[in-house]
């Protein structure tokens, strides 16, 4: 129980790939993937890239974003809403799921729910 109370964020992030894995949605998924702006990028949104939790590349083009309290801060707000602009203008489906450390099962599930719909919706097949 000491370690459920106590899991950090990437512990999050791991917990919830595993159970995308364990229902099937693993094929195509790529965990902390690193994204460059160009120099036009940096120059109109101000920021010069990001690490992506999770990416189902082509033809799905989802990545997802597990939001920990961080994330809560204006600055980090600004910036993340600027990196999702980029993202989306390059063709991806971005999904920003906050949570409250340490992470519950209730809001786990939630979030592999939403995921999951998400990529249906793309015609992601599971296996």
């Amino acid at each position: 129980m000491w370690r459920y109370k106590t899991k950090s964020r990437a512990v999050a992030e791991e917990d919830i790939q595993l159970a995308l894995q364990a229902e099937g949605y693993g094929d195509y998924l790529r965990t902390n993937v690193g994204f460059e702006f160009t120099a036009e990028e940096i120059k109109e949104y101000g920021v010069k890239g990001t690490n992506v939790d999770g990416i189902y590349g082509y033809p799905f083009t989802v990545i997802y974003f597990i939001d920990g309290q961080l994330h809560l801060k204006f600055k980090q707000q600004w910036r993340d809403e600027q990196i999702t602009k980029v993202l989306r203008n390059r063709g991806f489906t971005v999904l920003r799921l906050p949570y409250t450390a340490p992470l519950r099962e209730q809001r786990k599930t939630e979030i592999i729910t939403e995921i999951i719909e998400t990529l249906n919706k793309k015609g992601y097949k599971h296996h």
